[in-house]
């Protein structure tokens, strides 16, 4: 299991992360998976938002729909 500050995840969560960022069906669903990815393995904050020149506070927001929705967070939205 992978941890930091405020984010845990477990290597199963990473491959289900890992195999649906393969099939990404546009940027935004690819961006955020790759995100909550990033995080689990990790990653800081400022490296995902050099990485993916996306805001600091949206990281966190991902990072947290995924914690309370799962993947499912990501497939709903646009």
């Amino acid at each position: 299991m992978k941890t930091n500050r405020y984010f845990t995840i477990t290597k199963e969560h990473l491959d289900e992360l890992a195999h649906h960022l393969k099939l990404a069906k546009n940027v935004t669903s690819y961006r955020r998976i790759q995100a909550v990815m990033l995080r689990g393995e990790g990653k800081t904050i400022v490296e995902i938002v050099s990485f993916t020149q996306t805001a600091p506070r949206t990281i966190t927001t991902w990072t947290q729909r995924y914690l309370e929705e799962g993947l499912q967070a990501f497939m709903t939205k646009n």
